[in-house]
């Protein structure tokens, strides 16, 4: 008997090793090819670019990091703090790969469930064949503005997985993974609100199967709490827990492009050579160059008590145009109406990438 125990123990440390070993070459694997699916760009993708201002800031602690971390329906926290854990092996001008190598050690952790699922309906080399599959999509959607999408996918999977299995603690904690879906991406909120629905009909119609029941309870609280978390955050940071859907917009936001920017930074200079430019909102991040250029600012959320007192040049506010950039601006409240009725803000001009207003500041 104890012989047979001595085995067994040895049989599941082996298939263990193995499981964790490919999950290990997943890894490698996806951070290779997500690597090189940024290379291949003129410039850093997006997501790569907003993340790593995000990374630099939260690491310097940076209250605009914490409000960038939190505050956007498109840019949700979780893709963010998977490359935190990355950003001590880097240097801060490289924290766009710590992001990329957040988002392959998420998608690695599908490489096994994946394959079961595979399994399941009897597809050969399931291994390897979910690590393809990983490695397509991550090659794919790596070198687009959509990367963050790749986490959130994976965490379905996940989900998937366990929902599938007969053991009921396991099915319980599938969702667990639909929370961190739904704080990956903006899919993930629909999973999640998705898979909210199923559990309230599931809930009215099982009858008296404990059982069942009690797996929607901690399935449904385990949604409930991701949501909350995410709640809480902006009402701590952003001091309202709805912020995010301040400024929503359902388009899926577009790329910063080079035209625009050569377009902003010649504008400002042969405009507003005097002024000091603002961005509000997380395209601030892909700016970068041009504040730097021209001595502006960058905020999550502008008000004007926020700029330092001993600045003493007219600031000029800067919105990207009906656009999907738009997505990314935080437009002031005083903004939504008639650019040519706002008070405190003076329409200046617009050009085919952005609007500009001069920002009239409080007396006193």
């Amino acid at each position: 008997m104890a012989a047979t125990s001595s085995e067994k123990t040895g049989t599941r440390f082996r298939n263990s090793s193995r499981l964790i070993a490919w999950t290990v070459l997943s890894f490698i694997v996806l951070c290779s090819l997500l690597a090189l699916a940024g290379s291949e760009q003129a410039s850093p993708p997006m997501q790569s670019q907003i993340r790593a201002g995000i990374l630099r800031d939260v690491i310097a602690e940076d209250p605009l990091g914490r409000q960038a971390l939190v505050c956007s329906l498109w840019v949700m926290p979780l893709p963010t703090v998977a490359a935190l854990p990355f950003c001590p092996l880097l240097r801060p001008h490289a924290y766009g790969l710590a992001y990329l190598y957040g988002l392959a050690l998420v998608m690695a952790t599908a490489t096994i469930p994946l394959a079961v699922l595979l399994k399941r309906v009897r597809v050969p080399l399931s291994r390897l064949v979910s690590t393809v599959l990983l490695a397509v999509c991550a090659f794919g959607l790596g070198r687009t503005s959509y990367s963050d999408l790749l986490p959130c996918l994976a965490f379905i999977i996940v989900a998937v997985f366990f929902e599938t299995r007969k053991e009921p603690v396991l099915r319980a904690l599938a969702g667990v993974f639909y929370g961190l879906a739904l704080l990956s991406h903006v899919l993930g909120i629909a999973a999640g609100a998705v898979k909210l629905i199923a559990i309230i009909l599931n809930r009215v119609f099982a009858g008296r199967d404990k059982e069942r029941r009690a797996i929607h309870w901690v399935q449904g609280i385990s949604v409930g709490y991701a949501c909350f978390v995410y709640l809480f955050l902006n009402w701590m940071i952003m001091q309202t827990p709805i912020w995010p859907l301040r400024n929503f917009h359902p388009h899926v936001p577009g790329p910063y492009t080079g035209e625009a920017a050569r377009e902003l930074l010649v504008t400002l200079r042969r405009d507003y050579p005097s002024s000091a430019p603002v961005a509000s909102g997380h395209w601030g991040y892909l700016a970068e160059p041009v504040l730097e250029a021209t001595g502006g600012y960058h905020f999550i959320d502008f008000d004007r008590m926020r700029v330092p007192s001993w600045e003493q040049r007219d600031l000029v506010l800067v919105v990207p145009r009906k656009t999907p950039l738009r997505s990314l601006s935080d437009v002031p409240p005083e903004l939504q109406g008639s650019p040519a009725r706002i008070a405190g803000y003076l329409f200046l001009s617009e050009t085919p990438h952005w609007v500009f207003y001069q920002v009239v500041r409080p007396h006193g």
